[in-house]
């Protein structure tokens, strides 16, 4: 007579590959959706006043090229020229190129503007000076 540890521990073994093999072939799988890289000519940073004053509230405008501008998330962060410390400020989206914050900038300088751009899976930074009188 056998004995049944020998054919229990096969037969689970096979069960088990049965069961990965049907979990496997029944999963769904959606199309990989990439995000847009942003090459320099095509995003725009512009400022009302132009050019901005120290203490007064300004408004930052990045421009995307139209043609590429789908789903995506905008965010600046301002730093002084010299410092390590920056700051974030939201976007608003105006159109669907058209992205807009509100800053007043304490002191007059340079200041570097960080575009951070999120396209699906993808967070892409562009580094744009602007001087502030």
């Amino acid at each position: 007579m056998r004995n049944p540890k020998f054919t229990t521990i096969p037969s689970l073994f096979l069960c088990c590959i049965l069961l990965i093999w049907l979990t496997a072939c029944g999963t769904v799988s959606t199309p990989f959706q990439e995000g847009i890289v942003f090459e320099e000519d095509q995003v725009t940073l512009s400022s009302d006043p132009d050019p901005p004053i120290a203490e007064q509230q300004t408004q930052l405008k990045v421009e995307l090229e139209a043609s590429a501008a789908q789903d995506i998330r905008i965010d600046f962060e301002v730093r002084k020229e010299g410092s390590a410390r920056g700051k974030f400020l939201k976007t608003s989206k105006l159109s669907d190129h058209v992205y807009t914050a509100d800053e007043t900038f304490q002191d007059s300088g340079t200041y570097r503007v960080f575009i951070h751009i999120y396209s699906s899976d993808i967070h892409q930074t562009m580094e744009k000076k602007m001087e502030i009188h």
